[in-house]
């Protein structure tokens, strides 16, 4: 049987869709809204993507007013977290840099700010390797946890 090879995304159809998926090409993210107050201190959000753009915010919360958190592509293309509570901005950044626009990432955040220990509290990963402040992933170039 021959198969031929085709560039990507050259067969579509539009009746094909996979269950509890998103195609997101809008200029904004994906944004939640916590259904109560008990479900903001512990949760998690995993997602791929494909062909990341910078300065982008890809998933985010609205906690209340003004404070929210986001998962962000940073200007230089390093993927970031972001938490502002009260006026005060917590980031973290990784050294990894997504440049391949051709290439699927897998992300996922773990958040847990029960933890005692400020590096416990914010787990990024991608493609299942977790950063770690000593060097797991690539590190972290901004360590500024909640």
């Amino acid at each position: 049987m021959v198969f031929p090879i085709l560039p990507a995304n050259t067969l579509a159809d539009a009746s094909y869709d996979i269950e509890n998926s998103l195609s997101h090409r809008g200029d904004g993210g994906l944004e939640w809204t916590p259904s109560s107050s008990t479900n903001r201190r512990t949760w998690t959000i995993s997602m791929w993507i494909k062909n990341p753009v910078a300065n982008k915010t890809m998933w985010g919360s609205n906690l209340s007013g003004v404070d929210y958190v986001r998962a962000e592509i940073m200007s230089d293309m390093q993927l970031g977290f972001r938490f502002y509570y009260s006026d005060t901005v917590k980031d973290i950044h990784t050294n990894a840099l997504l440049r391949d626009p051709s290439a699927w990432y897998h992300l996922v955040w773990a958040i847990d700010t029960t933890q005692a220990t400020d590096t416990n509290r914010v787990k990024i990963y991608m493609n299942g390797v977790q950063f770690t402040a000593a060097g797991g992933g690539g590190g972290f170039s901004t360590e500024n946890y909640p």
